[in-house]
């Protein structure tokens, strides 16, 4: 965004793609250049939001939300086969950011080829090899499996090399691959979880979940402890993830979610 433009930029929302398919509130399709048009229809999402870019990388929406670029932007927190996205995790740490919101959305993989009597190389992002590691086992166990940035980005290089991606459907019409096989992924109930993240707390008195990271003295016993008020306030955990502090080798960052309202006496008393 020019300089220029900074005062109409608080009002932006950003997307990024593990999938086509990224939320089943949004309606769009995702372009790369500003000759593709980008359509979308929004709903169920608070604040005054009056346009709207498009990203694939997590690390510039991080970037851009902490310089207030955008007010908020949806990232991909995990896969209910594939795991965490660990970048996501790493960025939520190193960032001063809330989250304000989550979505879940279901994922359906289609296996894409711009030369189908060929398949020696196929891309996709990280998630996508891992949400279809048994396909691809049985069907291609000799491909070599290229890292991409994210699915649009991996669609687009087998369309430039002639080779193949696992994607969704809309960035194999984009960019002139054939579509060989649809809902490759190795789960029937492929689901993301996709999270609202923003440099402004927003009023969390309607909140139903809280999300915070944590460190701890390395001594046998820490962590246990450190989880014991959740039990005895009766608070469900729902996730527990574990990050390199990146400060002393084999050194351990917490992070967790836990059901209830930041302001609610139990969880105060928790924490």
């Amino acid at each position: 965004t020019e300089e220029s433009n900074i005062e109409e930029t608080k009002y932006k929302l950003t997307i990024s793609d593990l999938n086509e398919t990224v939320l089943t509130i949004y309606q769009f399709n995702v372009g790369t250049d500003e000759n593709n048009t980008q359509q979308l229809e929004i709903s169920n999402i608070e604040g005054d939001f009056n346009s709207f870019i498009f990203d694939n990388s997590i690390v510039k929406l991080f970037d851009m939300v902490e310089a207030k670029e955008l007010a908020r932007a949806i990232i991909p927190m995990e896969n209910n086969t594939g795991g965490s996205v660990a970048i996501t995790l790493d960025e939520l740490l190193e960032k001063e950011q809330f989250i304000v919101g989550d979505h879940y959305s279901a994922i359906n993989y289609c296996f894409l080829s711009k030369n189908k009597e060929n398949i020696a190389k196929i891309y996709s992002h990280p998630q996508g090899f891992l949400q279809c590691k048994e396909w691809l086992k049985n069907n291609y166990p000799d491909a070599e499996l290229i890292e991409c940035g994210s699915n649009s980005e991996a669609a687009k290089l087998a369309s430039e090399t002639g080779d193949s991606a696992l994607a969704g459907k809309i960035a194999g019409q984009t960019y002139g691959l054939e579509l060989i096989t649809q809902n490759i992924n190795d789960s029937s109930n492929n689901e993301t979880r996709f999270i609202i993240v923003s440099k402004e707390q927003l009023d969390p008195k309607g909140g139903e979940k809280t999300s915070c990271f944590f460190a701890l003295k390395n001594k046998p016993g820490a962590l246990l402890d450190s989880l014991q008020p959740l039990k005895e306030n009766n608070i469900n955990m729902t996730k527990l993830e574990s990050r390199p502090s990146k400060e002393v080798s084999w050194d351990y960052i917490f992070f967790i979610e836990f059901v209830g309202n930041l302001f609610d006496e139990k969880v105060q008393r928790s924490l």
